[in-house]
């Protein structure tokens, strides 16, 4: 009976202590399968965590489904999921017709010229990516909790 009740706590410890990553991926799964026209017809594959911290996670990966016609659509698809204070926010990108978040950040960062005058006080790009992220999430995204 301790056994028993021993791995069912190691259980829920382990379901309890899932990753932001974990969390991502599988919200992203219901939020492609919820904009799709056919949710039956969506394939997720070659899912990769590009950018991850506590509180953020930035996922890329190829997405297929059929549309009204019946045709079926290929893209890369790029998911930012922000756990904020109050709310957690998530932004879907179509990575087919507009330039990823980490190629927008980077391109950003090197305008400002933190890595030309980096200082003590100039960010670090990890830290620029991850506010650019937050600011993506919650202007363009939505708020899902």
């Amino acid at each position: 009976m301790e056994k028993l009740i021993v791995m069912m706590m190691v259980a829920l410890v382990m379901v309890g202590c899932s990753s932001i990553e974990d969390k991502a991926i599988s919200r992203m799964e219901e939020t492609l399968k919820e904009l799709a026209y056919d949710p039956s017809s969506v394939e997720i594959s070659g899912t990769e965590v590009v950018f991850s911290t506590d509180s953020i996670a930035l996922i890329e990966c190829k997405f297929r489904a059929n549309n009204a016609f019946g045709t079926e659509i290929k893209n890369r698809i790029e998911y930012v999921y922000y756990i904020g204070d109050k709310h957690t926010y998530e932004y879907v990108r179509d990575l087919s017709c507009k330039k990823s978040s980490m190629r927008l950040a980077r391109d950003s960062f090197d305008k400002m010229g933190y890595d030309t005058y980096g200082t003590d006080t100039t960010p670090s790009f990890h830290d620029y990516l991850q506010f650019f992220l937050v600011l993506e999430a919650t202007m363009d995204g939505r708020k899902i909790e």
